[in-house]
């Protein structure tokens, strides 16, 4: 996974790191395993929620070649949850996969232009960077296939070419590029709350060097495409949250919680009643005194009393 390494706290974000690439299953092996690698990662947002509270419409997931399939499998399968994704050097799902965003998710491919794992011109059942742009980005309803078109006059031809294309639109986020490296394209007749954007990072390979421009920039990219519902914020009782019971605390939370505040009640009545009983003046002699007079006012064995109808001997 490529990390971002500007401080979050210097936007008060928080982000969370899956660092088990090797367990990420490819899209065939999940129509044969039917592995639970969406329903993993989803689950670990909802239960980050109970803990903290955070912004619904920034909920953002950024992965790279493997992790960049697995970000746009997000995209296909929680876009409920998701305000974009963030893949980088990789491929959406093949043509077989059955990808169907249940709503608009903007959308950032990254690629280098010598990327000679996952080529930026596509190979084998891979696609290319501008095709996966055009290929999610008609989910979002924008301009797709032969007749994509680009804001600020860029055209496909642009985007597909290697090299330098002179294009306006560009970013320095590499250390093997002097100056501006990385082109910008974002495509046409997109939603306003789906949009589909291609950084070409002209020059660099699958495993490339950034400067601190890279996270930098991504984080104002995150920051400028929240989901549509700005400013709501999941918290454990936000009932409105996904198709089942997370907004409420799981079971096992409740019964945590309640054993401990016993424990806790129960440890400060013992400590309380045997400070009273050890230090107070006058307690222990007058508890003492009580006992004494109950034991002598309530005997175990009361006297025996006769009745008129026992025999005298």
């Amino acid at each position: 996974m490529r990390r971002l390494s500007t401080p979050a706290s210097y936007y008060d974000d928080v982000f969370a790191y899956d660092d088990d690439p090797e367990n990420w299953q490819d899209y065939k092996c999940f129509e044969m395993c039917n592995d639970t690698d969406v329903g993993y990662l989803t689950g670990i947002i909802k239960q980050f929620g109970e803990l903290y509270p955070y912004d619904r419409s920034q909920v953002h997931a950024l992965g790279q070649s493997n992790g960049a399939a697995m970000v746009y499998r997000l995209g296909c399968e929680a876009a409920d949850i998701f305000a974009s994704i963030i893949p980088f050097e990789g491929s959406p799902p093949p043509a077989d996969y059955n990808c169907t965003p249940s709503e608009p998710v903007h959308l950032l491919h990254i690629h280098g232009t010598d990327d000679h794992t996952v080529y930026y011109d596509g190979k084998h059942r891979d696609m290319g960077a501008v095709d996966s742009v055009t290929f999610f980005g008609g989910y979002n309803g924008c301009s797709t296939g032969a007749n994509a078109t680009f804001l600020n006059n860029a055209t496909i031809a642009n985007a597909k070419y290697r090299g330098d294309s002179s294009h306006t639109d560009s970013l320095d986020i590499s250390k093997n590029v002097n100056g501006y490296d990385t082109e910008v394209f974002e495509l046409a007749g997109c939603a306003s709350d789906g949009t589909a954007t291609l950084w070409k990072v002209v020059g660099e390979t699958h495993d490339p060097s950034l400067n601190s421009n890279y996270a930098t920039n991504v984080v104002k990219w995150i920051k400028n495409h929240p989901k549509g519902t700005s400013g709501n914020f999941y918290t454990a009782t936000d009932t409105e949250y996904g198709d089942d019971d997370d907004g409420a605390l799981p079971v096992w939370s409740t019964v945590a919680i309640g054993i401990g505040l016993f424990l806790a009640c129960f440890t400060v009545c013992v400590l309380g009643g045997y400070l009273v009983y050890e230090k107070v003046p006058g307690v222990k002699e007058w508890l003492s005194e009580r006992a004494l007079y109950n034991s002598r006012a309530n005997p175990k064995h009361p006297p025996i009393t006769r009745t008129t109808a026992d025999p005298v001997v």
